[in-house]
């Protein structure tokens, strides 16, 4: 079965990590080090997400405060944009809250998309998560690890029609 056949809900995980935009930004700090998925979704109060903050956005931030201008100054000299970026980072860094650590505006997937939109999301955006959601509202995760069962369940379908794989996943001849 190809995954366009598949859903997100067939694969989502529902025990995602969330924040608060108002809480403080040392916790999120502590916090996101024993995310289980290795990001923190941050909702409002109905639940609606806002913002997302990962592990590699932590210690971009970090770096960029600690060492601004240091190791990224050939980086940020490359361009106008990289340099407007590393300020932004920096800024972000400084911030006393998770409104303004996170990353905005987040990238959502509905619990209903197809897997092979969500391949298509992170290749095109080079994500390693999504926050899925039902009605606007954050229900879990879906990582690129979860596309591997479904991936390797269509390959070995593919491999069994054309007779190369038996119905137990032995080799034919």
């Amino acid at each position: 079965m190809p995954l366009s056949k598949y859903k997100v809900i067939d694969v989502v995980q529902q025990d995602v990590s969330s924040a608060d935009p108002a809480d403080p930004a040392r916790q999120l700090f502590s916090d996101i080090a024993t995310a289980q998925h290795g990001c923190i979704v941050v909702v409002d109060g109905e639940y609606l997400p806002v913002g997302i903050v990962t592990r590699g956005d932590v210690v971009r931030m970090v770096l960029s405060e600690q060492v601004p201008g240091g190791l990224h100054r050939r980086a940020i000299t490359t361009s106008i944009e990289a340099t407007l970026e590393h300020l932004k980072m920096v800024r972000r860094a400084s911030g006393e809250v998770v409104a303004h650590c996170m990353t905005t505006p987040v990238v959502t997937v509905d619990e209903q998309e197809t897997l092979q939109r969500v391949a298509e999301i992170f290749a095109e955006n080079h994500f390693d998560s999504l926050p899925v959601v039902r009605g606007g509202r954050l229900v879990g995760l879906v990582r690129r690890v979860d596309l591997l069962g479904p991936i390797m369940e269509a390959h070995d379908e593919a491999q069994r029609a054309r007779g190369l794989v038996g119905a137990d996943g032995s080799q034919q001849s």
